[in-house]
């Protein structure tokens, strides 16, 4: 009887062990989610707010050369914003966002590229009209590239606000005034020379 007492007591002591060991590991589990969440939007927010920076002093570039009527200058501004947002796009791929976060990360994905297409677009119009080529389509294949990045920036914004992620550009923007995303890059085509 002695040794069926001493064996429950193990067993028990066993058990206690292994329970409060599950709670601890659930509990780091938890710290360590909370920590990968916290560390995505710690580096998305610092890479999306440097883009938008860089996209903002872009814009004060573009609305000058969109004033002289300087397509080369606004060619090569592009070509330049391009290679930034190839460079944020790096970043923000080499990011490992947390469950929550996968649709913030893909969309944002998708809208970068969507703005290197936008970008490309409207340098192809421009070449055809400073060569004077036909440029008919290809002004309507940049406009419908801005159209898709204003809603895929729209898109972004609604994903943003639902994972409460704040950007700067989002914090600056006077209450009532639609977010239409992080960094949309101005100059659409309807702008353009």
């Amino acid at each position: 009887m002695f040794q069926w007492r001493k064996w429950i007591a193990v067993a028990g002591l066993l058990l206690a062990g292994l329970l409060a060991a599950g709670i601890l590991t659930s509990g780091c589990g938890g710290s360590s989610q909370e920590a990968e969440h916290d560390s995505y939007v710690s580096s998305y927010v610092k890479t999306m707010d440097e883009f938008q920076a860089r996209a903002s002093r872009d814009d004060k570039e573009f609305a000058s050369l969109a004033q002289k009527n300087d397509l080369s200058g606004l060619i090569n501004l592009d070509k330049k914003r391009i290679a930034d947002i190839q460079d944020v796009y790096g970043q923000i791929m080499k990011l490992r966002p947390s469950a929550d976060l996968q649709k913030v990360h893909a969309i944002t994905l998708y809208y970068l590229v969507s703005v290197i297409d936008q970008l490309q677009a409207q340098n192809n119009y421009w070449e055809a009209v400073l060569s004077s080529k036909p440029s008919t389509d290809l002004k309507t294949i940049a406009e419908s590239a801005t159209t898709k990045v204003q809603a895929l920036a729209a898109e972004l914004g609604v994903e943003l606000q639902k994972a409460n992620i704040k950007l700067k550009s989002m914090q600056q923007r006077p209450s009532g005034q639609q977010q239409t995303s992080p960094a949309t890059p101005s100059g659409g085509s309807e702008s353009a020379p």
